[in-house]
């Protein structure tokens, strides 16, 4: 029998940033600067835009083959096929679930911001690493 999922696993999430090199890094939030949480978020928001994007040809498969469930056409796939075809809407979703648990870790970190908008959460991030200093508004 398994326990309850550890509440802290989260934690140890490592999230993709880049570093000045511009190669991909892997750290867990506590191990990141300001300036390379706000890299990852960057990165996090784009990555999500861009499977998000990739995964349209495939919801719009999936919307057809609700229609040919209901009889209303036949596109002529099979099971497996729509199951290969639907793959990039699974990574598109985990990329997104990705996103939330940085946010959602970056809230519980510095719990006065407000997820209100970009220059929000680089002010606070500067008052969550005051010897990083403020970060420059873009």
């Amino acid at each position: 029998m398994t326990g309850p999922p550890d509440p802290t696993a989260a934690l140890n999430e490592r999230f993709t940033l880049y570093n000045a090199d511009g190669k991909p890094v892997e750290r867990m939030l506590h191990e990141m600067t300001a300036d390379e949480v706000m890299a990852a978020v960057e990165w996090s928001v784009a990555e999500t835009k861009r499977l998000n994007r990739a995964a349209e040809p495939a919801r719009e498969l999936v919307i057809a083959a609700r229609k040919e469930y209901r009889g209303e056409m036949s596109l002529g796939k099979t099971r497996a096929d729509l199951a290969a075809a639907s793959a990039p809407i699974l990574v598109a979703m985990e990329a997104t679930n990705r996103h939330v648990r940085l946010l959602s870790l970056i809230q519980a970190a510095i719990p006065q911001w407000q997820e209100r908008n970009d220059s929000g959460l680089r002010s606070a991030l500067g008052r969550r690493f005051p010897n990083y200093g403020p970060l420059p508004q873009r």
